[in-house]
């Protein structure tokens, strides 16, 4: 049970491609990881000593094969200074796509991924 937490969200809905700084517009990964190793780099200038951040972040696909981002750009954060407090399982249900990719997972061969990982990281 966490106690005495408290939690504030920054997040940044999908743009649709009209902001160009818009971090979920990259589609090359380690593109994105560096980008996101910038990120953790300024969290973790801001942040107060003994304070915490953290991040919800899945896996993806490139060309059927499992690419597991989110073990990236926990990797990045550690580069960047941080300690991983946590690593939280979070299970997805009712993803409204799960429809059309429990189709295309049965016709190219490969598991749904239906799971995201919070990473809680400590300064």
């Amino acid at each position: 049970m966490v106690s005495n937490w408290t939690l504030n969200t920054l997040r940044s809905p999908s743009s649709d491609g009209k902001i160009d700084e818009d971090l979920s517009n990259i589609h090359d990964i380690d593109k994105f990881v560096g980008e996101i190793s910038k990120v953790a780099k300024e969290l973790h200038r801001v942040l107060k000593p003994g304070k915490y951040c953290s991040i919800l972040i899945g896996d993806t696909r490139r060309q059927k094969m499992y690419q597991p981002l989110a073990f990236k750009v926990m990797n990045a954060f550690l580069e960047n200074g941080f300690q991983l407090k946590e690593d939280i399982i979070k299970r997805q249900f009712n993803c409204k796509a799960t429809g059309f990719w429990v189709n295309k997972s049965k016709e190219n061969n490969f598991l749904l991924i239906m799971h995201e990982y919070l990473f809680v990281f400590k300064k």
